[in-house]
């Protein structure tokens, strides 16, 4: 993971916040608005190198700052399933209360909704399951 977001770094502004804290995600999406005109952009050939950083990126954030860990499931290449062969977080939490977030389908909404502090307040699903299992304990 580290070489890929080393990498990305040179996509970056040279004071953006590389510190995995929720305030990098607000300073993030600036950098996003500028690079995803639309939902498109997000899987454009000439952005992957970007895109699969800010994946890296994002996951990591909230990994680290709620009780969570990277999944990624496999189940061939022919299954539709929105989680086959993409990179989640998932609350560390019994499955009957579990969460998963993708970050590749985050950084799209972002580009069509357009709407600041969503990366942050992505990271409360995670928050609200963790709750949940707590309260049914």
């Amino acid at each position: 993971m580290e070489p890929t977001l080393s990498a990305w770094r040179r996509h970056l502004p040279e004071d953006f916040p590389f510190d995995y804290s929720l305030n990098s995600l607000d300073i993030l999406e600036e950098v996003l608005l500028d690079r995803y005109p639309d939902r498109s952009s997000v899987k454009a050939p000439e952005n992957s190198e970007f895109t699969e950083g800010a994946v890296r990126y994002l996951g990591e954030t909230w990994r680290r700052n709620v009780s969570s860990r990277w999944l990624f499931y496999d189940t061939g290449p022919d299954d539709q399933d929105i989680y086959n062969r993409v990179p989640l977080v998932c609350s560390n939490v019994p499955s009957e209360h579990d969460m998963a977030i993708v970050p590749l389908h985050t950084l799209i909404a972002f580009a069509v909704d357009r709407e600041r502090g969503m990366l942050r307040e992505m990271i409360s699903l995670l928050t609200d399951s963790i709750e949940e299992a707590e309260q049914s304990e």
